[in-house]
């Protein structure tokens, strides 16, 4: 479906699916019988996930680095740079795989149009 193959953002703004009240309207007067309704409410939820995973991954990310410029404060007061260089590594990794699984669900998100618009739909 051409729907599907666009750019979710695109799609929002040109059918500006914000002010969708989800009346049904548009399953009634479709003449292709296109369930528009059904089709609007899975891209609003799909755009709202996104969002919010990405709001997630961004805390995340900056309690991390937080934490990374933390140690590095510490590390810089004290003479003791071996355990806390270790640390430093581990968490350097851990900030790493982070910003990876963010880019990942990212990525995942920006291909779920192939999926069918019903599905993920109530599932939270």
């Amino acid at each position: 479906m051409l729907l599907l193959q666009r750019d979710h953002e695109t799609v929002a703004l040109d059918w500006n699916l914000g002010a969708c009240i989800e009346c049904r309207w548009c399953d009634r007067v479709c003449p292709a019988d296109i369930p528009l309704t059904d089709i609007f409410k899975w891209m609003k939820h799909e755009d709202q996930t996104r969002v919010t995973q990405n709001a997630e991954a961004q805390q995340a990310l900056q309690e991390l680095q937080q934490m990374l410029q933390n140690m590095q404060i510490a590390e810089g007061s004290s003479g003791e740079g071996a355990p806390r260089e270790q640390a430093l590594q581990g968490l350097e990794e851990t900030l790493r795989g982070q910003q990876n699984l963010s880019d990942e669900a990212f990525r995942n998100l920006q291909q779920a149009p192939s999926q069918s618009p019903g599905e993920g739909l109530g599932q939270q």
